[in-house]
Formats: structure tokens, C-alpha cells, sequence
């Protein structure tokens, strides 16, 4: 499931630089969870070139973002908002007003970024 979930995500970000094939056939393998068999059968190609065209495509997502990076930026940050949000509420109920000031602006900043 994990893994599914990864190569999702992969397809999200670069999915547009696939051709029109991959992309098709990586929508119905990551996103639908669909069998070889089946996405042969849907496509009328063979299970042995579906095979072989989801791991160009996989070879292909893995050196896009071994390129870029961005999935693993986005990771990140998700993670670093997770603990200012963390840190800024805690601080929001310190009991000093001009503490907890500064903290409603983090987190007013912060949900601002997340738009």
C-alpha cells in the first residue's frame, strides 16, 4: 500500500512529463490498482509490455525526482510546519500576551503558506 501510495505521489508531481501512454498506463497501475493483467486487457497490449512500460515510467519518476527533488522538499516541508505549528500553539498558551501574540502571527503566517 505504501509503496502504491509513493508512486502516487511520484505521478502527481511528474506525471505531465510522461508521454500520454505511460501516464495511462501508470494512472491504472498507481491510482486505479490495477493488475498487469487487467491494464493489458483494458489497453489490448500484452501483460509483458505493460510490465515493461511501467518500469521505464518507473525508471523515469525515480530519475525526475533524484533530479529535482521536489517531493522529498515538500516532505520536509510538511514536517518543519508540522512543528512550528506544534511549537507556536504551545507558546500561543504561555499566559504572556506578548507571547502569545507572536504566536497567533506564526500560525497566521503559517496557514498562510499552506493555501
Amino acid at each position: 500500500m505504501e509503496q502504491t501510495v509513493e508512486w502516487g505521489l511520484l505521478l502527481d508531481y511528474y506525471g505531465e512529463l510522461l508521454t500520454d501512454r505511460q501516464r495511462e498506463l501508470c494512472e491504472m497501475s498507481f491510482n486505479q490498482d490495477l493488475s498487469l493483467s487487467e491494464i493489458a486487457e483494458n489497453t489490448g497490449i500484452s501483460r509483458q509490455a505493460v510490465h515493461d512500460a511501467l518500469r521505464r515510467s518507473e525508471n523515469a519518476l525515480l530519475e525526475l525526482e533524484q533530479k529535482t527533488g521536489c517531493v522529498a522538499r515538500v516532505r520536509r516541508t510538511a514536517a518543519a510546519a508540522h512543528v512550528i505549528r506544534t511549537e507556536a500553539q504551545a507558546l500561543a498558551h504561555s499566559g504572556d500576551p506578548a507571547v502569545g501574540a507572536a504566536a497567533a502571527a506564526i500560525l497566521a503566517a503559517l496557514a498562510a503558506l499552506e493555501e
